[in-house]
């Protein structure tokens, strides 16, 4: 959960930050930072030009059946299939509930 809202934090402010803006945080880290770390500066560019676009399209994917899995979760905790009053998770064992969610994000995705 904390990596999940970290990560979540910090796709927020990058997506809405324009192109230039970012440009200037590297360039602010370069002057303060670049005179140590030239294999750093070097692989960053490089993945910049040659991975950065399809990494962004394929997290964000990623991004959304995660959201669609968690969603499913949810809903998937309020179910009450036999009618006793007791969510069918709540009954289960660690073992079935594992294979129960597990099943359930495959089907999901």
């Amino acid at each position: 959960p904390l990596y999940w809202k970290m990560y979540a934090f910090g796709y927020s402010v990058l997506s809405k930050l324009p192109t230039n803006a970012m440009r200037m945080v590297f360039g602010a880290a370069l002057c303060l930072f670049g005179g140590h770390f030239f294999a750093s500066v070097a692989a960053i560019e490089a993945f910049r030009i040659f991975g950065w676009e399809q990494l962004r399209h394929h997290v964000s994917i990623v991004v959304a059946e995660a959201q669609s899995v968690a969603d499913a979760s949810r809903k998937d905790n309020d179910v009450d299939a036999d009618e006793n009053g007791v969510a069918d998770v709540d009954e289960m064992t660690s073992r079935e509930l594992l294979r129960h969610k597990t099943a359930l994000a495959m089907s999901t995705v």
